[in-house]
């Protein structure tokens, strides 16, 4: 995780984005393939994926280990700042739907500090 204050400032430069009334979906899945580097065991790793609504990739990456909330969340306000290319201009969305409720109960109180509501959904069809 990043420095505290590199965290917050994050935060700042999320609350003065436009808020848009949609939802995106976030969820960690673990790859359907092996990375295998020289010197070190292989290992699956993991993907956290953010959907629009629309159903564009806002942000993914490759992970050895599972991502904690607070990675998770890292991820999303990078997302907010600067979606990934074709998934629109910057912006927060008013809702976010995540399928871990760990993840949730984490969350919440951090998204709602940008005025973001956290759903559970146990499932996500649209990241199937």
């Amino acid at each position: 995780m990043s420095d505290p204050r590199q965290l917050e400032g994050l935060v700042q430069q999320v609350q003065r984005l436009p808020q848009h009334d949609e939802y995106w979906a976030a969820t960690s899945r673990l790859a359907r393939l092996w990375i295998t580097p020289k010197h070190a065991p292989p290992y699956r790793p993991y993907v956290p994926l953010l959907l629009s609504q629309q159903g564009k990739i806002v942000s993914s990456r490759v992970l050895e280990h599972p991502p904690a909330a607070t990675t998770l969340f890292e991820e999303l306000l990078r997302a907010m700042r600067r979606p990934a290319w074709g998934a629109g201009r910057a912006r927060r969305p008013t809702r976010m739907y995540l399928d871990n409720a760990e993840d949730v109960a984490t969350l919440t109180p951090l998204l709602e500090a940008l005025n973001i509501q956290c759903v559970y959904r146990p499932t996500l069809s649209m990241a199937e």
